[in-house]
């Protein structure tokens, strides 16, 4: 539907979410490498929309975070 592939989506997504820092790109060759570096432009072109039917079709909406004082991040 977007014209990326899953890995890119998928690296993209996670890009996306708030309590996550950093992501660490890998694979098993340059030409996979590559292809995973273009998840910074999926995440630019990824909306709201986008990333919600993202977490609706894995059931993967994260659960809110809270810190050592129980309150929400």
């Amino acid at each position: 539907k977007l014209g990326f592939t899953p890995a890119q989506v998928a690296l993209a997504w996670v890009l996306k979410q708030s309590n996550v820092s950093t992501i660490i790109l890998g694979g098993s060759n340059i030409g996979q490498f590559k292809d995973n570096l273009k998840a910074l432009d999926v995440a630019e072109k990824l909306t709201l929309e986008n990333l919600d039917e993202i977490e609706h079709i894995f059931n993967t909406k994260p659960a809110p975070i809270f810190n050592l004082r129980g309150v929400k991040l």
